[in-house]
């Protein structure tokens, strides 16, 4: 016999009707190229943010510069987005999804909405970190 401490499961759930679930990458992520013009001009260490616009479907159709994250100043610095946004526009995505509540069809015998979901439009800000030996590395998402 379970214990009374433990929760119920039931078969099912409300789920408000605003609910959200974010895009979710798939893999394999391809990583930015360190340019070679900037290696060769040793750079250094940069620093590039960007915020990536991802549609309905998973594709990412916009790549710019984000206003949450830092970017360094570098007489290269177009290069490093250059390099950022050819990256990350052949990442893929598992769609983000809104939860809408419309009326139930039926409407006999059982609730007077029903939860659809859709898949919706979102965005990331990333952080990619090029060092001064040619390697790159991707910070966390920031929403």
């Amino acid at each position: 016999m379970a214990s009374t401490d433990e929760p119920l499961i039931e078969d099912s759930f409300l789920v408000e009707p605003d609910y959200f679930v974010e895009a979710k990458p798939l893999e394999p992520l391809s990583m930015p190229l360190y340019p070679p013009k900037a290696l060769s001009g040793k750079a250094g260490l940069v620093t590039v943010g960007v915020r990536m616009m991802i549609d309905a479907e998973g594709q990412v159709v916009d790549v710019g510069p984000s206003l949450l994250t830092f970017s360094t100043p570098s007489r290269y610095s177009e290069e490093f987005q250059n390099a950022v946004r050819t990256a990350v526009m052949r990442w893929r995505f598992r769609p983000a999804q809104r939860s809408k509540a419309r009326p139930n069809p039926t409407g006999a015998g059982g609730p007077a909405e029903e939860l659809h979901w859709e898949n919706t439009e979102t965005y990331f800000d990333l952080t990619f970190t090029f060092t001064s030996s040619g390697t790159v590395g991707s910070g966390a998402a920031h929403k």
